[in-house]
């Protein structure tokens, strides 16, 4: 007897669950923001590269990091109860990732207690940052650029004992804390700049004015690592490295969206990461 044949309504093939499609978690536990895991990376990496260089591993450093990202964690929800009407839909990530920030703090503090006085300088930012998602403006450039700072800060963070200490460092001029700052500096300044580049290809794709901006600020950045080099503050491929920048952001801008092509934002991401590796490369060696 012949099997029959149901009849399935047109849209039924889309009502069917596929297998083997990955649910993503929510943006309230895990932000989308795909271009913020370098700039959330990388400063750290830096940091601990040169204190295994030039002072020694310390187990701090560990919970540290993960200190680090929860506290992102934590700061990416915390800006999400703060613009939404519907706050409560964000109660449960604060509190989990509230909590683990707490406990971690709470560790890295009992093994390096003197890493509280980094806290005087990441109120204000944070206060900031807040403050510019309470406005729901934490897109705009001041909202940026103060995530900026606060992210690459963490490459001093991690490399010192404690803001005392590394204050003490630079004010004796050694060689270490030094190269610390420098990097610091550096990574500060590319971060920056891809803020500016990426809206060129993004949400300020085909703005001239914008695009001006943007290849003014590089080439100030480039004209400030030439007087770094010169004076001995870093090594010539730092400038070399931004000259590269200032090309990459007057030229891509202008074959691309200033002439009606467009870049998604993968293709943006993924040239991001080739520069930031090599930015890892670069302050990395010794």
């Amino acid at each position: 007897m012949p099997a029959k044949v149901v009849a399935l309504p047109l849209n039924a093939s889309a009502q069917i669950p596929r297998r083997g499609r990955r649910k993503k978690l929510p943006v309230e536990w895990l932000p989308q923001q795909h271009g913020a895991w370098a700039m959330l990376f990388l400063p750290f990496v830096v940091g601990a590269v040169l204190r295994v260089q030039e002072v020694g591993f310390r187990a701090f450093v560990v919970p540290l990091l993960l200190l680090w990202l929860v506290g992102y964690f934590a700061f990416h929800a915390l800006s999400l109860w703060l613009k939404a009407r519907n706050k409560a839909r964000y109660v449960r990530p604060l509190q989990v990732y509230g909590g683990l920030t707490a406990l971690l703090g709470s560790v890295v503090l009992l093994l390096e207690p003197s890493l509280l006085g980094w806290g005087a300088v990441y109120a204000p930012l944070l206060g900031v940052g807040l403050w510019q998602a309470w406005k729901k403006d934490e897109s705009a450039l001041l909202g940026r650029f103060v995530t900026v700072l606060a992210a690459c800060l963490i490459c001093a963070v991690t490399f010192s004992d404690g803001l005392a200490s590394f204050w003490h460092g630079l004010r004796a001029a050694d060689a270490g804390h030094l190269r610390a700052l420098a990097a610091t500096a550096v990574l500060t300044g590319y971060f920056l700049g891809t803020v500016l580049y990426v809206k060129t290809m993004i949400r300020e794709r085909g703005e001239r004015q914008f695009w001006h901006l943007s290849v003014g600020f590089h080439a100030l950045l480039l004209g400030f690592a030439i007087w770094a080099a010169a004076l001995g503050g870093v090594g010539w491929p730092v400038p070399a490295f931004f000259a590269l920048l200032t090309a990459r952001a007057a030229a891509l801008p202008y074959f691309g969206p200033l002439r009606g092509q467009t870049m998604t934002p993968k293709q943006v991401g993924l040239t991001e990461f080739a520069l930031s590796f090599g930015l890892l490369l670069l302050l990395g060696y010794k």
